[in-house]
């Protein structure tokens, strides 16, 4: 597992639009048999703060760019986090395995 990583972190994430940066709050980060999942929140001012959403280490690291803050409360997340994990867990969620920018724009 990536050690740069930790919950409550913040980090600055890539964008399609240099306007549109968003950051991540890092919520959970997993170590399971098949893969290395790590959940986030994204709190960018125009996002209005999105719902636990996990990706890959790897789709993750792809998108943060730059650590802005640590020690920040995740515990807003942790419904949310347990339901997918225990869906995961059952084989029935999965994780995003693209960037942020692109899981956000399937909303649009």
């Amino acid at each position: 597992m990536n050690n740069k990583f930790e919950t409550g972190q913040v980090w600055s994430c890539r964008s399609v639009s240099s306007s549109n940066e968003h950051k991540a709050l890092i919520v959970s980060i997993d170590e399971f048999e098949d893969e290395n999942v790590i959940g986030i929140a994204v709190i960018s001012q125009d996002s209005g703060g999105s719902p636990f959403m996990p990706f890959s280490i790897k789709a993750f690291s792809a998108s943060a760019f730059e650590l802005i803050d640590t020690g920040r409360e995740t515990s807003d997340f942790n419904d949310g986090y347990q339901y997918w994990k225990e869906l995961y867990i059952d084989g029935e969620a999965g994780v995003y395995d693209i960037s942020i920018d692109e899981v956000l724009g399937l909303n649009s």
